[in-house]
């Protein structure tokens, strides 16, 4: 059995942008087509749309401009290192690996994602993250990369490196047995009965 990498694993991916690839080409097209139709370049090819390539020239210009200096929309998505890991599509707030009971890979080819339970998870969190779980009817959220600059490789090795590195280091709650007042056990903290009568 090979052992176990000491060295976490930090990952930092970024939502893709949301604006359609064909909006700025659309433009920088139109800019001169507008300025051929104003006779700009020679005679065009009919003199009475000379007025509405004049009209439309500085929109066309103004247009691309536009888009070329728009921010490309893309935000922190997802950030995984040796303390926890952050995914504001699920929680605005930072997870750590104290916070998660397991991690698992599931699915194959596009339908794969990285699924998480969670000791306590969080009322409500992103619609998305929690259907990718119920569809694999495992863990509380799960995490695909359609929409990330990352693969789901990346995502699980680094998940599930920095989640074992932190187990063998003793971060979480050692599972303890108590009793209650009617002399029967429960289990409390790291483990798969957490929380159940024994």
């Amino acid at each position: 059995m090979s052992e176990l990498p000491t060295e976490p694993i930090t990952l930092e991916a970024r939502t893709l942008s949301t604006h359609p690839r064909w909006q700025l080409p659309l433009a920088l097209a139109a800019v001169p087509i507008a300025g051929w139709l104003a006779g700009l370049f020679g005679q065009p090819p009919v003199t009475g749309l000379i007025l509405w390539g004049l009209l439309a020239l500085p929109v066309t210009v103004m247009v691309a401009i536009a888009l070329i200096l728009r921010p490309s929309n893309r935000r922190l998505g997802l950030r995984i290192h040796a303390e926890g890991f952050f995914y504001p599509a699920y929680k605005d707030s930072e997870f750590s690996w104290n916070e998660v009971e397991d991690v698992k890979v599931l699915g194959a080819g596009d339908g794969e994602a990285v699924l998480f339970a969670l000791h306590d998870p969080p009322h409500g969190g992103g619609s998305r993250a929690v259907g990718v779980s119920r569809i694999f009817g495992w863990g509380n959220f799960g995490i695909r990369t359609d929409d990330l600059d990352c693969t789901v490789d990346e995502v699980a090795a680094a998940a599930e490196r920095n989640f074992r590195l932190a187990k063998r280091a003793g971060r979480f709650k050692r599972r303890e047995v108590s009793r209650d007042a009617e002399g029967r056990r429960h289990t409390v903290g790291f483990g798969t009965g957490r929380g159940l009568r024994l």
